[in-house]
């Protein structure tokens, strides 16, 4: 449809669908209008232009509710968060005295907590002690029983010192006296054996042996073997 204006002989070309009008109870946003491929000219495309402006307005319009609404909502959140933590804020106030109570309650445990802890490590502590102790004085009581050992022998040999060793030199005298003895006794038997005093070298040499068995002394048998053989020596001169 064409319009013609009297006094000016200005053809305006309508758009190819017509604009959406927008009321204030709408809330959906106005369909953008495609573009044109044919804008017209200078003097045709003003109401174009009108209409482009104005579209524009109300798309700013919009965008500017949008992010009003938006703004709302948050705050409007914020606003239902901060209630709940008021209500909640509230209703542990009134709870005041039980926590009060329930925190104390906590501490005295605690306090009785560390004190158990705090006795049982000194506990532990003289056990380890004790431990110790006791295997130092297992180790020093070896070292004491040689020492006391030692004192008493040590004490013995002040009052029995002389006298341990006069029984000790005394015993020796008596048995070297006893093998003496002994010895006489055997040659004494030599010779009644054989009837005559003198023994021959090889009665001497015998009677060493079987002293020599009996680990006896041979001293005197020695002395003699060496008398018998000083006389044959001066026979045979």
């Amino acid at each position: 449809m064409t319009k013609h204006y009297s006094g000016r002989d200005i053809e305006i070309i309508p758009p190819s669908r017509p604009a959406a009008t927008v009321t204030g109870s709408s809330m959906a946003p106005v369909p953008p209008t495609p573009y044109r491929q044919n804008p017209g000219g200078i003097i045709s495309g003003v109401p174009m232009r009108w209409q482009a402006n104005s579209q524009a307005k109300t798309y700013e319009a919009h965008t500017r509710r949008a992010v009003a609404e938006r703004k709302l909502v948050e705050a409007d959140t914020e606003l239902g968060r901060a209630l709940v933590d008021n209500r909640r804020m509230r209703q542990e106030y009134s709870e005041l005295p039980q926590i009060l109570a329930t925190d104390r309650a906590v501490r005295v445990l605690k306090r009785g907590e560390e004190i158990r802890e705090l006795c049982h490590t000194i506990e532990i502590a003289e056990a380890r002690r004790m431990q110790e102790r006791a295997r130092v004085e297992l180790e020093m009581y070896a070292t004491k029983e040689a020492f006391l050992e030692a004192e008493q022998k040590l004490e013995a040999q002040r009052h029995y010192g002389p006298r341990y060793h006069a029984l000790q030199w005394e015993h020796r005298i008596n048995e070297w006296e006893l093998q003496v003895e002994e010895q006489r006794v055997v040659l004494g038997e030599h010779r009644r054996q054989h009837g005559r005093d003198e023994l021959s070298l090889e009665d001497l040499h015998a009677a060493r042996e079987q002293l020599n068995a009996d680990g006896a002394d041979t001293t005197p048998i020695d002395l003699a073997i060496a008398r018998a053989t000083v006389r044959q020596q001066r026979a045979r001169k």
